[in-house]
This record gives structure tokens, C-alpha cells and sequence, in this order.
């Protein structure tokens, strides 16, 4: 055994992929592989720990999947822009498999995480940074409400 978990080596995987500047067609699907195997294991989590339970599906998470939400918070942070763009392509793509694919939304602290990381990259130095936070925040606009997080963010 190398002496780590499946934990630290998810971690290392997600350093690596999050750190590739070149395009390339493998750190897409990685991401989208990332992206299908936590919402998939999210969604199971959910019916196996609702069921009976008097919890909203929508305050329940699979721990890998909340663990990957403070891991890209902190990392949209990185003083590299590759790392701060590749984090928020990440937040993306699971976001769009999540509304694909998910059961539920995202509990109302991982929905705050999210509004602050797309009101701090909405300003990054990087355009492709800022790029990737307007498409962030599409999946958070409510255009009908007056109180629309986004549309509030912009004024």
C-alpha cells in the first residue's frame, strides 16, 4: 500500500488537473468524469439517507461532493490564474451535471460559497477567469425576482 486514502489521492488528481495550462482534450474528461462520479454518487447518497428521514433531499450532500465545493472555493483564490480559471471550469461542469443529472439543489451554505466565488472572479485580472464566472452565474439568475442574486451582484 502507498499509504494513502482514496481522499488524498482524489486531492492529487484534482491539483494536477487544476494546474494543467495547456488545452487538452484529457483534462476535459477528467473533469467531466469528476463531474458525472460525485453528482451520481451525491444523487445515490441522497435516496439512500432521505429515505425515512425527515431531512430535505436538498440539505443532504454526499461528504466528497461538499468536500470538492471548499476545495475549488479555496483554490478559485490561487495566485495562479490557470489554477483560478481551471477551478471555476470545474465548478461548471458539475454545476451543469447537477442540473442535467442531480436530485435536489445545493444546500443554502454551498449556494453562498458559490454566489462569492462568482462575485470575486466576476472581477479576476484573467478574462477567461471572469469568462467562466458569468457562466457561473447563469445556473444562480432568477430574472422574475427583483431580489435576483446576480442581477443585484451587477448593479
Amino acid at each position: 500500500s502507498c499509504g494513502h486514502g482514496f481522499e488524498e489521492s482524489f486531492e492529487h488528481i484534482l491539483k494536477i488537473t487544476l494546474s494543467e495550462s495547456k488545452r487538452s482534450s484529457d483534462v476535459s474528461r477528467i473533469m467531466y468524469f469528476i463531474s458525472e462520479l460525485l453528482v451520481n454518487l451525491d444523487n445515490k447518497y441522497k435516496d439512500a439517507n432521505a429515505n425515512g428521514s425527515m431531512t430535505e433531499v436538498d440539505d443532504i450532500m454526499h461528504p466528497l461532493l461538499k468536500e470538492l465545493f471548499i476545495f475549488l472555493e479555496k483554490w478559485t483564490q490561487a495566485s495562479s490564474f490557470t489554477v483560478r480559471y481551471r477551478s471555476c471550469q470545474l465548478l461548471h461542469i458539475i454545476l451543469t451535471y447537477i442540473q442535467d443529472h442531480g436530485i435536489g439543489e445545493l444546500d443554502m451554505k454551498t449556494y453562498e460559497t458559490m454566489l462569492k466565488i462568482i462575485e470575486a472572479r466576476k472581477l479576476d485580472v484573467s478574462c477567461n477567469v471572469r469568462i467562466h464566472a458569468i457562466l457561473l452565474a447563469k445556473f444562480f439568475q432568477d430574472p422574475s425576482s427583483i431580489n435576483d442574486p446576480v442581477i443585484a451582484g451587477n448593479k
